[in-house]
């Protein structure tokens, strides 16, 4: 808008700004006022130029990387008690597989880590995070095989919106739900003898469960928590019977021969449980002492679960925060002068290249070797192996490529000493 004598000029009608004026004159009016308007009509210019100038820088300030950032996370937990539920008995898992699907239909992979969050970083416009704008997102866990997701929200979905001034540009209008995870139960084993004419698996409540045995002595049936009793029918006509219980695990029943005796238990009682929670109470490493447990101990070692960082520490610690395992990976022994009984323990691995080489267990009574298994485990949780070895002096635990076994809650009973 003109304001001033440039105003007054140009709202005069051009019928009278020069009437009755000669052409000279005419002509010097309009160049006069055309000068005189000029620095107005450049004002007018140079606003609209800031004014496009402003709008573009606009845009692109809009369009740039968000310098913070922030995460959306799904804690993943162990659900000891199944219920569906993250309660005080549950413990973090680590290592589960997620999947995240985009607006944009392009996918994004994330794992829990080894407190069980995984974490997807936001920040608005920012291609290197999987979650850069606005839209819905779905969380998809990929749990792995012989694992089950209790709570019953595999999937998940939620909208993430803008917020000028938030940490990351970006925030979920809700949060991920908690997301629980609980190994199938299943009891397996081998049966050495070769004149086997059946096996039944007998539940607490009676049921009687047919199970195959394979040529190779093999057998595997899945099995609720409780009580069970497997029978042994030889080709004689002679039954052997063996007992477990089956808690919050799968369980690995030790080789079993005829020649062989075991101990039975299906609770606690008389049995000492080694914890090793009472070592150390810091998060650095404690070699096991001669007559921790009323045993000697060979090239073991105590951790917090959190030291190595390791999926198979935090997954396979089954009480408080410690557990043991096999020094650099080499060959660990158990033993006493005086006989005792290794009812089991949580067994696993600390690595992914451990699951890939066989674990070897020899028991000696004496100088006589008693028992010998060999089994496969995982760093993804525990199975529980019911060894039911009696009355051995010796236990060496080697694996066949040289990586860290862990052990977790040992049975044993130990006589008193005289």
């Amino acid at each position: 808008m003109l304001s001033g004598p440039y105003q007054a000029i140009w709202q005069t009608p051009p019928s009278q700004r020069t009437r009755g004026q000669p052409p000279t004159r005419r002509k010097a009016v309009a160049g006069v006022a055309l000068k005189r308007a000029l620095p107005v009509l450049r004002q007018a210019c140079c606003g609209v130029a800031a004014l496009l100038c402003w709008t573009c820088t606009q845009a692109v300030a809009d369009a740039a990387p968000y310098s913070g950032k922030m995460n959306i996370s799904c804690f993943v937990y162990r659900d000891i008690n199944r219920n569906g539920t993250y309660d005080i008995a549950d413990r973090p898992y680590s290592g589960l597989p997620f999947q995240l699907h985009r607006p944009d239909k392009g996918r994004r992979n994330g794992r829990s880590n080894i407190s069980g969050f995984a974490n997807f970083k936001m920040s608005l416009n920012n291609p290197e995070f999987p979650i850069d704008t606005p839209g819905q997102y779905q969380f998809i866990a990929q749990p792995p095989a012989g694992w089950q997701i209790t709570s019953a929200n595999r999937k998940q979905t939620t909208t993430i919106r803008e917020l000028q001034g938030s940490p990351g540009g970006l925030v979920a209008t809700k949060t991920l739900e908690p997301l629980g995870i609980a190994p199938v139960l299943f009891v397996r084993g081998t049966i050495e003898d070769e004149t086997v004419a059946g096996l039944t698996a007998v539940s607490s409540t009676g049921e009687r469960i047919p199970v195959k045995v394979r040529p190779d002595g093999a057998y595997i049936f899945k099995a609720g928590r409780g009580k069970w009793e497997l029978e042994l029918t030889l080709e004689d006509g002679d039954t052997r019977r063996r007992m477990v219980q089956v808690g919050d695990y799968p369980v690995l029943l030790s080789r079993w021969s005829t020649r062989a005796d075991y101990v039975t238990a299906t609770d606690d009682q008389g049995i000492d449980v080694v914890r090793f929670d009472d070592l150390t109470t810091s998060d650095t490493l404690y070699e096991l002492p001669n007559g921790y447990a009323g045993l000697n101990w060979r090239n073991w070692i105590s951790t917090h679960q959190k030291f190595y960082s390791g999926d198979g520490y935090i997954n396979n610690t089954t009480s408080g925060e410690y557990l043991i395992y096999n020094s650099s990976g080499h060959p660990a022994e158990i033993s006493s002068e005086q006989a005792f009984d290794f009812y089991g323990a949580y067994l696993g691995v600390a690595w992914p290249r451990a699951e890939q080489g066989d674990i070897y267990i020899k028991a000696w009574r004496g100088g006589d070797l008693a028992y010998e298994d060999s089994l496969r485990a995982s760093r993804l949780g525990p199975i529980y192996f019911a060894a039911q070895y009696r009355g051995v002096t010796r236990i060496e635990f080697r694996t066949e490529k040289y990586w860290q076994v862990v052990l977790d809650d040992v049975r044993i009973a130990v006589p008193a000493p005289g």
